[in-house]
């Protein structure tokens, strides 16, 4: 894929501001359309068949977990007028330039067009962009050079469709490309790490997706029969799709004394496997022999500052060496005695957790800042605290993983609390009537 040079960065934000709108009501027709393309059809010579491979092979991604998100995105197109009802507030209707004014209250964008840096760990988060698409928002997107392949199908699919090309531009590029695009842009939506997010903190309109932190909190049984399944969820939790989602766990709280319980999470993270690239039953992330070397080593830091001496397996046999320059990398977890914020505050692209022993204020107060919390525990009083805190931006309650959601729900909120502001049109003696 060809990169853009930053210095044309310019004429592609001029081409998108003097073309011409498209009504809202035809891009969502275009993507209900779009859903199969996506799903099916070949796109310039690529068949789904060959972008899910060449999207494994250059990311590393499990090809199980590349086909899911085809669908996952598939989907969403298809139902996203339905989505698009469960965010608007109600009694607002979206503000659209094609259509003839009336009296009432509208969602005004803040913006003409959205800048999207886009990430390389899953094809889920494209979903974020879709959403301001259907609402009208003209979209600029760096795709990450790790995964360019999901946003470029998409794009490819949203035009034959339907979608206007005045309506989409894809940039490959490098960091000066970003840099261009939060510049321009009306509002930029920035998938990074926290020091790519502190590089750009000060900059006007901006929307940033950091690391998840997302967690467990094994508080109680329901049953004492329910304890292989509870161990179970919580490894899918951290190991799921490789592990690679900001919704796979990073952290476990637990209540004290529960070896038999980590021992049994420890069974189920031993399950999954990977025989290397091509591996259609692997689900487990794969990498450069040397860059899965490295994440071992920096794993064997935190596990010696952890000192508990409990892990899940062992540490020096995190790595799963092809023989080839590739590597794939084991799901682990290890229980620390003192949760710093060193230990909180790492995302590793791979399942990977540590576990705390915590008491019930303890845990809630270590479970902040995350983005989706899994609570099992039998009491309700709990997750009223968790769905109160600001800082956790989903709460599932009882015995499934973090990444579990269902229809309309948001990701870190919905995308469009950010994009529009709610204003009111009166147009007096001429209330529900129209004017040209």
């Amino acid at each position: 894929m060809d990169k853009v040079p930053a210095i044309l960065i310019s004429k592609v934000f001029s081409e998108l501001r003097k073309s011409p709108q498209q009504n809202v009501s035809g891009i969502q027709a275009a993507m209900k359309r779009a859903a199969s393309i996506f799903l099916h059809e070949v796109i310039d010579g690529e068949s789904p068949e060959d972008y899910v491979r060449n999207a494994h092979l250059i990311s590393g991604i499990p090809l199980s977990t590349l086909k899911q998100g085809m669908r996952e995105l598939s989907n969403f197109l298809y139902s996203i007028d339905s989505y698009i009802r469960w965010i608007l507030p109600q009694g607002i209707r979206l503000y659209d330039v094609n259509e003839e004014l009336m009296e009432g209250v509208f969602w005004i964008p803040k913006g003409e067009i959205l800048s999207v840096i886009a990430p390389g760990n899953n094809s889920s988060v494209h979903k974020s962009w879709l959403e301001a698409l259907a609402l009208g928002y003209k979209i600029i997107l760096r795709p990450s050079m790790k995964e360019p392949f999901s946003p470029n199908r998409l794009l490819k699919s949203l035009l034959a469709a339907g979608v206007s090309y005045d309506m989409l531009a894809l940039v490959p590029g490098d960091h000066s490309v970003a840099k261009e695009l939060v510049e321009q842009g009306d509002v930029t939506l920035l998938f990074g790490s926290n020091q790519v997010i502190r590089e750009y903190e000060k900059q006007a309109n901006m929307i940033f997706r950091g690391p998840g932190y997302s967690k467990v909190y094994w508080h109680s049984f329901f049953d004492e029969m329910d304890m292989d399944r509870i161990a179970e969820t919580v490894a899918r939790s951290i190991a799921e799709d490789g592990g690679m989602k900001c919704t796979n766990a990073s952290g476990l709280l637990i209540t004290p004394g529960q070896k038999e319980a980590l021992d049994a999470i420890a069974c189920h993270l031993g399950t999954y496997q990977s025989s290397g690239l091509n591996d259609s039953e692997g689900n487990l992330p794969v990498f450069a022999q040397e860059t899965a070397i490295q994440f071992q080593n920096y794993v064997k830091q935190l596990v010696q500052q952890a000192g508990s001496g409990w892990c899940s397996g062992n540490v020096d046999n995190l790595v799963l060496d092809f023989g080839n320059g590739t590597a794939a990398l084991r799901p682990f977890l290890f229980k620390t005695n003192q949760l710093t914020d060193e230990l909180r505050g790492f995302e590793f692209p791979f399942g990977c957790s540590w576990v705390y022993e915590a008491s019930e204020q303890e845990a809630l107060r270590l479970a902040r800042n995350t983005l989706a919390l899994t609570m099992i525990t039998e009491k309700e009083s709990l997750i009223r605290q968790a769905i109160s805190d600001p800082s956790i931006k989903k709460v599932v309650y009882g015995i499934w993983p973090t990444f579990s959601s269902s229809e309309g729900f948001p990701h870190d909120g919905y995308l469009s609390e950010k994009l529009f502001n709610a204003r009111g049109l009166f147009m007096r003696g001429k209330k529900d009537a129209s004017i040209n």
